[in-house]
């Protein structure tokens, strides 16, 4: 299954993700190390015994889905909320995402005044660069 199949089953059907394969397809590029970023990722969290991450419910994942979904639906002009803000934005996105396009990062980038866009091109980059940019 693509990328962008499993991203719209999820859309569409409301499906969790529902074991490794699905984690990978949507979450990590295909090259190599991306997949296998994406494994490590994943026997770390199934290790962990202390601080265990909650499990997601389906009710969560259905909700959030209704939300973007909804989001979808322009009300008034597109992004005025976001114009004048001025809060400083840490706008974090794959450089290659398939569920939220990095042009959505792009564009708030653009929108927020005092933000900063990180396009990750393999997880895992994503605490260093947070900690230069809440350091600065």
């Amino acid at each position: 299954m693509s990328r962008e199949q499993a991203a719209e089953r999820l859309q569409q059907a409301g499906e969790p993700v529902s074991g490794l394969d699905d984690f990978l397809v949507l979450f990590f590029a295909p090259s190599a190390a991306s997949q296998a970023a994406g494994r490590a990722i994943c026997e770390r969290r199934h290790r962990r015994v202390v601080d265990v991450d909650p499990q997601g419910t389906d009710q969560a994942m259905k909700a959030q889905i209704a939300s973007f979904l909804d989001w979808l639906h322009i009300r008034g002009e597109r992004f005025a909320e976001l114009e004048g803000n001025s809060q400083t934005t840490l706008v974090v996105n794959g450089s290659n995402d398939v569920m939220i396009p990095t042009v959505n990062a792009f564009t708030l980038q653009q929108l927020i005044s005092n933000a900063q866009r990180l396009a990750l091109p393999i997880p895992g980059l994503f605490l260093k660069h947070a900690r230069l940019f809440l350091d600065s």
